[in-house]
Protein backbone atom coordinates (compact mmCIF):
# COMPACT_ATOMS: atom_id res chain seq x y z
CA UNK A 1 0.00 0.00 0.00
CA UNK A 2 1.36 3.67 -1.11
CA UNK A 3 0.28 6.74 0.91
CA UNK A 4 0.44 9.97 -0.74
CA UNK A 5 -0.04 12.92 1.56
CA UNK A 6 -0.77 16.72 0.30
CA UNK A 7 0.35 19.22 3.16
CA UNK A 8 -1.92 22.37 2.89
CA UNK A 9 -0.51 26.10 1.96
CA UNK A 10 -2.27 27.59 4.69
CA UNK A 11 -2.80 26.16 8.61
CA UNK A 12 -7.03 26.02 8.44
CA UNK A 13 -7.02 24.33 4.89
CA UNK A 14 -8.00 20.68 4.61
CA UNK A 15 -5.61 17.91 4.02
CA UNK A 16 -6.07 15.49 1.37
CA UNK A 17 -4.60 11.64 2.03
CA UNK A 18 -5.00 9.49 -1.18
CA UNK A 19 -4.26 5.93 -0.47
CA UNK A 20 -4.40 2.94 -3.29
CA UNK A 21 -2.97 -0.34 -3.45
CA UNK A 22 -2.10 -2.90 -6.40
CA UNK A 23 -0.97 -5.92 -6.77
CA UNK A 24 1.87 -6.43 -9.00
CA UNK A 25 3.20 -9.55 -10.96
CA UNK A 26 6.32 -9.95 -12.62
CA UNK A 27 5.70 -11.42 -16.19
CA UNK A 28 9.37 -13.10 -15.80
CA UNK A 29 10.76 -14.48 -13.27
CA UNK A 30 14.29 -15.33 -12.20
CA UNK A 31 15.47 -17.59 -9.29
CA UNK A 32 17.52 -16.73 -6.94
CA UNK A 33 17.52 -12.75 -8.22
CA UNK A 34 21.29 -12.71 -8.89
CA UNK A 35 24.27 -14.73 -9.58
CA UNK A 36 27.11 -14.89 -7.00
CA UNK A 37 30.33 -15.70 -8.03
CA UNK A 38 31.69 -16.55 -4.62
CA UNK A 39 35.86 -17.74 -4.68
CA UNK A 40 35.68 -17.87 -8.27
CA UNK A 41 39.52 -19.07 -9.28
CA UNK A 42 41.37 -17.57 -11.86
CA UNK A 43 41.66 -18.72 -15.14
CA UNK A 44 38.99 -22.04 -14.45
CA UNK A 45 35.10 -21.85 -14.68
CA UNK A 46 32.49 -21.30 -12.42
CA UNK A 47 29.25 -21.62 -12.72
CA UNK A 48 25.47 -20.86 -11.33
CA UNK A 49 22.11 -21.85 -12.30
CA UNK A 50 19.01 -20.47 -12.06
CA UNK A 51 15.40 -20.60 -13.33
CA UNK A 52 13.53 -18.03 -15.21
CA UNK A 53 9.41 -18.49 -15.06
CA UNK A 54 7.17 -17.19 -17.82
CA UNK A 55 4.19 -15.36 -15.54
CA UNK A 56 2.85 -14.14 -18.77
CA UNK A 57 0.38 -15.22 -21.40
CA UNK A 58 2.50 -16.04 -24.07
CA UNK A 59 5.60 -18.04 -25.13
CA UNK A 60 8.51 -16.13 -23.62
CA UNK A 61 11.61 -16.14 -26.01
CA UNK A 62 15.47 -15.54 -24.41
CA UNK A 63 16.45 -13.37 -26.93
CA UNK A 64 20.01 -12.10 -26.29
CA UNK A 65 22.09 -10.82 -23.29
CA UNK A 66 24.81 -8.35 -22.62
CA UNK A 67 27.35 -8.00 -19.57
CA UNK A 68 30.47 -6.08 -18.91
CA UNK A 69 32.03 -8.38 -16.85
CA UNK A 70 35.20 -10.12 -18.52
CA UNK A 71 34.81 -13.88 -19.11
CA UNK A 72 30.98 -13.74 -18.42
CA UNK A 73 28.58 -16.14 -20.38
CA UNK A 74 25.25 -16.85 -20.03
CA UNK A 75 23.88 -19.97 -21.90
CA UNK A 76 19.94 -19.15 -22.60
CA UNK A 77 17.40 -22.05 -24.08
CA UNK A 78 16.60 -22.12 -27.70
CA UNK A 79 13.08 -22.91 -27.11
CA UNK A 80 10.62 -20.28 -26.07
CA UNK A 81 8.95 -20.65 -22.30
CA UNK A 82 5.55 -21.66 -22.15
CA UNK A 83 3.22 -19.60 -20.41
CA UNK A 84 3.60 -21.05 -16.49
CA UNK A 85 6.57 -22.89 -17.13
CA UNK A 86 9.99 -22.43 -16.29
CA UNK A 87 13.83 -23.03 -17.96
CA UNK A 88 17.31 -22.93 -16.82
CA UNK A 89 19.84 -20.79 -17.36
CA UNK A 90 23.33 -21.46 -16.74
CA UNK A 91 25.86 -18.36 -15.88
CA UNK A 92 29.56 -19.07 -16.10
CA UNK A 93 32.47 -16.72 -15.42
CA UNK A 94 36.31 -17.56 -16.10
CA UNK A 95 37.82 -14.26 -13.96
CA UNK A 96 41.83 -13.38 -16.02
CA UNK A 97 42.70 -11.97 -12.69
CA UNK A 98 41.91 -11.78 -9.05
CA UNK A 99 39.55 -9.30 -7.50
CA UNK A 100 38.63 -8.90 -3.86
CA UNK A 101 34.84 -8.27 -5.31
CA UNK A 102 33.09 -8.74 -8.52
CA UNK A 103 29.79 -5.97 -9.24
CA UNK A 104 28.53 -6.33 -11.89
CA UNK A 105 24.99 -6.79 -13.77
CA UNK A 106 23.45 -9.04 -17.07
CA UNK A 107 20.71 -7.49 -18.87
CA UNK A 108 18.71 -10.66 -20.41
CA UNK A 109 16.73 -9.27 -23.60
CA UNK A 110 13.25 -11.03 -23.70
CA UNK A 111 10.19 -11.00 -26.75
CA UNK A 112 8.16 -9.66 -23.78
CA UNK A 113 6.86 -6.39 -25.07
CA UNK A 114 5.99 -4.78 -21.28
CA UNK A 115 9.15 -6.82 -20.04
CA UNK A 116 12.02 -6.51 -23.00
CA UNK A 117 14.95 -6.60 -20.45
CA UNK A 118 15.62 -8.10 -17.04
CA UNK A 119 18.75 -7.16 -15.14
CA UNK A 120 20.09 -9.69 -12.83
CA UNK A 121 23.10 -8.38 -10.73
CA UNK A 122 26.51 -10.21 -10.53
CA UNK A 123 28.40 -10.17 -7.25
CA UNK A 124 31.13 -12.56 -6.11
CA UNK A 125 34.90 -12.78 -6.07
CA UNK A 126 37.88 -13.94 -7.93
CA UNK A 127 41.13 -15.32 -6.40
CA UNK A 128 44.11 -17.20 -7.34
CA UNK A 129 43.64 -21.28 -7.95
CA UNK A 130 45.13 -23.27 -5.61
CA UNK A 131 45.70 -26.70 -6.75
CA UNK A 132 45.48 -28.98 -3.01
Amino acid sequence: MRRVRCCPLEKNEPRLVVEFTAVVIDEILVSPGHIWFKDAEVSRKSRMSMTVKNNGKDPLKLTGWRCQLSGFSLIVPAEPIEPGKSATLDAEVVPARTAPILSDGVFLQTSNPRQSEVFIPIYGNAREFKFE
